[in-house]
């Protein structure tokens, strides 16, 4: 999309929340649209969007399997303790890898699985961040206005 036409459509931004992880890099929770910058790099599908703004809400924190599964899928009603190995959430976590190695190598490190406890998004360098909306597009404008001139 032209420049333009982004600072032109950016007059409404979305309700969504945002977080700023890993440098400069934008993750938009309503749309799962990854930005570094100004630029849209990737849009992360519903299921991969959701796991990975679960590990952005908690990083630096093991998340056990059984609590992911609650989380992600918390229609099914399991009962602590009668939890059972689920292939969703692996499935899950190797499509985000292979995502985030298209924006950057340094990120397939981030995410870490330790050995009969879980999983964790470890970001000892950069703090993640939650953003809201208006503080976003407000970003992102500048960015914009950057990129033009």
């Amino acid at each position: 999309m032209p420049l333009k036409e982004q600072l032109e459509n950016d007059n409404n931004p979305p309700d969504s929340p945002f977080y700023r992880f890993h440098k400069d890099l934008f993750f938009d929770t309503g749309s799962g649209d990854i930005w570094k910058g100004p630029e849209k790099i990737i849009q992360i599908p519903p299921g991969q969007s959701r796991l990975f703004q679960i590990f952005l809400e908690n990083p630096n924190i093991t998340l056990p399997h059984e609590w992911l599964l609650r989380n992600m899928y918390p229609d099914e009603h399991t009962l602590p303790g009668q939890f059972r190995f689920d292939s969703r959430i692996p499935s899950l976590l190797s499509k985000i890898r292979r995502t985030l190695k298209t924006i950057d190598e340094e990120l397939l490190d981030k995410i870490e699985a330790v050995k009969g406890r879980g999983v964790r998004w470890l970001d000892l360098d950069y703090e993640v961040e939650a953003i809201q909306t208006e503080a976003f597009h407000q970003i992102r404008q500048e960015l914009l206005r950057n990129a033009a001139i």
